[in-house]
């Protein structure tokens, strides 16, 4: 049977302990393969013939024991192996595994209080596939659960800072993935983020902060802005001082960088964003 490669797992081997052949339950050891669906067959790959189906061990030995158990008294004790030639599970039912289910993380105001928070993805092992998981599930492929294909897919995480000074954070995030993607050989890892490495960023409530000039242009006409500034929690920078009642206008960071968290969602900016106010500021 033809399988795409994207379809097979293959190179795998087994020591014993694990698979049988289906055809006569006899316990396996050698080279074998999987497939997207979780069959399992002997050979390095589906060019290996004679190829035979692989069946999990576990349920053959109990085959392979016999049906029945004889004890004194000329009574006999059915084994679990009888209800599962009939189809009854006494484990409960036995599903292939799952693939992994893409996530975006939502940080807590626990998380903007200690202002990083950690990121898990999973990559699929015979090609460049990325996919950001929960922390639940990072742990069960770690720890090679039943329930997920971790013969597909392994897992690894990673901090990602979310506050403190925004230029500063989309350094430290893009250095972080650099460092990912060289330490673990990984191949375009770092185009997953499609440079947005202050994704879930928010700015912490500050005053009286000064900037010279390097860091900000007014949103109202694109000028460079040197002078006193404060950061409001919902609307970013904005000069003067302190936050009052009267318009003032927002400050654009130059690095240029145009996502900023708002709350609970994602608002987008860019370097041509005007104020329909005619004072180009805010409240």
């Amino acid at each position: 049977m033809y399988y795409p490669k994207s379809q097979i797992t293959t190179n795998l081997y087994t020591n014993g302990g694990e698979l049988a052949l289906a055809k006569d339950n006899s316990e396996y050891i050698g080279d074998y393969y999987i497939t997207s669906t979780g069959r399992k067959f002997t050979g390095k790959n589906p060019n290996v013939v004679p190829s035979y189906e692989l069946v999990n061990l576990s349920y053959n030995r109990n085959f392979a024991e016999g049906l029945n158990t004889h004890v004194a008294g000329n009574h006999f004790v059915i084994n679990d192996v009888y209800d599962y030639a009939r189809g009854v599970s006494l484990v409960g039912p036995t599903f292939p595994p799952s693939n992994p289910t893409q996530i975006f993380p939502t940080p807590s105001e626990k998380d903007y209080s200690y202002g990083e928070i950690q990121r898990y993805f999973v990559k699929k092992r015979n090609e460049e596939k990325y996919i950001e998981i929960d922390k639940s599930s990072y742990i069960s492929y770690n720890t090679q659960e039943p329930n997920v294909n971790y013969v597909l897919y392994f897992a690894f995480q990673f901090p990602w800072v979310i506050t403190g000074k925004r230029s500063e954070v989309f350094n430290v995030n893009r250095k972080t993935i650099q460092r990912v993607q060289r330490n673990k050989g990984f191949r375009g890892f770092i185009q997953y983020f499609n440079g947005k490495f202050d994704q879930l960023f928010r700015y912490t409530p500050k005053e009286n902060l000064y900037t010279d000039g390097t860091e900000f242009k007014r949103a109202s006409d694109g000028k460079i802005y040197r002078g006193y500034y404060h950061i409001h929690l919902d609307k970013g920078p904005m000069e003067g001082r302190q936050h009052e009642n009267r318009p003032h206008d927002f400050l654009i960071p130059i690095s240029g960088s145009n996502y900023q968290q708002i709350g609970t969602r994602l608002e987008e900016r860019s370097d041509n964003y005007r104020t329909p106010s005619r004072s180009g500021g805010g409240y």
